[in-house]
């Protein structure tokens, strides 16, 4: 009996974890301004994190981030094909100078995924 009592407090621990973690996951997005790519990070996965000047203290843990094919932030799914047209945007941003903004879900402070990427002529 003890251990069926243990067991489903886990259980029940998980479940209230998973909720509370897809909660945030799916937070309303927010739109950064335009400002200064700094740096671009591209991993072997076909993901990549970008940080962006003057946006403080925001998603500057790992920078912005888009993770290909990663499912349930805020109901988006980025596509491989997507996340590379994002960094031909933020590759071209960062190597003219001009500035970019992103719509991005913060996970949690410092974990921000990226929805959408743009430039504008100066």
């Amino acid at each position: 009996m003890k251990n069926s009592i243990r067991k489903i407090g886990v259980l029940a621990a998980l479940i209230a974890s998973a909720a509370s973690n897809q909660s945030a996951i799916a937070a309303t997005p927010v739109e950064s301004p335009y400002a200064t790519v700094t740096e671009v990070q591209v991993l072997g996965s076909g993901r990549f994190a970008l940080k962006l000047a003057g946006t403080g203290t925001v998603c500057q843990g790992y920078g912005f981030l888009v993770y290909p094919n990663f499912p349930a932030l805020g109901g988006v799914v980025v596509t491989q094909d997507g996340a590379k047209e994002m960094l031909s945007i933020a590759l071209t941003a960062f190597t003219t100078g001009k500035t970019a903004k992103v719509y991005y879900y913060e996970e949690s402070p410092g974990n921000c995924y990226v929805d959408r990427i743009w430039t504008k002529a100066q």
